[in-house]
């Protein structure tokens, strides 16, 4: 009879270890999807900062190629004599 009731409780104690371990499990699991989601907010804002940053230099580009079509010509030959002065 006591062997038993060692046998039972050497069980108990086993399937009790077992359940720790899944519930340590369980919460590195949740650990894991909460870092994982930080991540990803984190790779969305530095991709929503770089989108930003092309649109202001596609803006620049714009905005320069304006600048020299309004200046025309005489404005590049203004500049390359500078540029040959500078030589």
């Amino acid at each position: 009879m006591l062997q038993v009731a060692h046998a039972v409780l050497v069980t108990l104690l086993a399937l009790l270890t077992l359940l720790a371990a899944l519930a340590a499990l369980a919460l590195l699991t949740a650990l894991a999807a909460l870092i994982l989601a930080l991540l990803e907010g984190l790779v969305a804002q530095l991709l929503l900062t770089a989108d930003h940053v092309a649109e202001l230099v596609e803006l620049a580009h714009h905005v320069v190629v304006t600048v020299l079509h309004l200046a025309g010509p005489r404005h590049l030959q203004i500049l390359q004599h500078r540029l040959q002065f500078l030589q």
